[in-house]
């Protein structure tokens, strides 16, 4: 599984719908994926507070290339340092 963060741009939908500016890209959901969910919801609180607008973090698939391709798995966030925080920590 290759991992990556990304800036987010108007091409992604985490960036038109929420905000987010930046991502980490996953090729598929993983276990190192859910260690970095487990991270931020500890951190941050969890993806779908009620009481915290707007979300600091976000989880969607995105679309894949080919039929028989794993679609790929974004962890979007508010701020550049949240994926730092999650580097400094050792889960990414």
């Amino acid at each position: 599984m290759e991992t990556k963060v990304v800036k987010l741009n108007r091409r992604y939908k985490l960036y038109k719908e929420h905000g987010f500016t930046h991502a980490i890209r996953f090729g598929s959901w993983s276990t190192e994926a859910g260690r970095v969910e487990k991270f931020l919801r500890e951190r941050y609180g969890g993806e779908y507070s009620w009481n915290q607008k707007p979300y600091m973090w976000r989880t969607h698939w995105g679309k894949s290339n080919g039929r028989y391709d794993a679609r790929p798995y974004f962890i979007g966030v508010r701020d550049e340092e949240m994926i730092f925080m999650a580097q400094l920590a050792g889960v990414i």
